[in-house]
């Protein structure tokens, strides 16, 4: 398995886990938001696409390429 089929795993298991309680969007390419429990919202690898309207309490970039880092698209 990849590292991005990896990743979209565990992030399966964490938003259906009872504990978490967390909501995923899929945002195209390798976009997530992540919306905990208690309503803090992660934004990992902003590119393109909707569902940016959300603040982000935190943004994860995994790596420098222009398809992975567009932070400008996320409401701060």
């Amino acid at each position: 398995m990849s590292m991005k089929g990896l990743f979209f795993v565990c992030m399966a298991a964490v938003a259906a886990s009872p504990v978490f309680g967390a909501s995923l969007l899929y945002q195209g390419h390798g976009s997530v938001r992540i919306e905990a429990a208690d309503g803090m919202v992660i934004y990992v690898n902003p590119y393109a696409g909707e569902g940016y309207d959300k603040q982000a309490d935190l943004i994860l970039v995994t790596h420098e390429h222009r398809d992975h880092n567009n932070i400008d698209l996320v409401k701060q």
